[in-house]
């Protein structure tokens, strides 16, 4: 009678043929059924929440692709104050020993320069001390 229960079992005859087909019991088909399913499960999960890291890889992105515009604009600014002031150099003189005079600490033959002490910082209390 128990075979007569196991053959109106819902998919019963798929769990006779695997049994007979594989040489093993029918347990074991439902068996591999069930860890069938939990890995398909498993596998959905795992799909799901990669799914999420791409969202937010793709947020991460976005935001660097905006920092990195916003980055080559003011690069553009700086690259074209200094084509200009390049320009400059090639064509105004005064502009070119203005530079040099500041930058490179040039003098013209016959000038005299005249460099002022520059008073050290003091701390309150070495500057008390010196009062003393």
């Amino acid at each position: 009678m128990s075979d007569h229960n196991d053959n109106m079992g819902h998919g019963s005859k798929f769990r006779r043929i695997w049994g007979r087909f594989s040489g093993e019991s029918v347990d074991w088909a439902g068996k591999a059924v069930k860890a069938f399913v939990v890995l398909g499960l498993a596998a959905l999960i795992f799909y799901v929440l990669g799914a999420n890291d791409g969202f937010y890889r793709e947020n991460e992105l976005k935001n660097r692709k905006i920092a990195l515009e916003a980055e080559n604009l003011q690069l553009e600014e700086e690259n074209r104050q200094l084509t200009s002031r390049l320009e400059r150099f090639g064509q105004d003189p005064e502009f070119m020993e203005d530079e040099a005079r500041r930058k490179l600490r040039l003098v013209r033959p016959g000038e005299v320069i005249y460099r002022l002490a520059e008073e050290p910082d003091l701390s309150d209390n070495e500057a008390t001390e010196r009062l003393r």
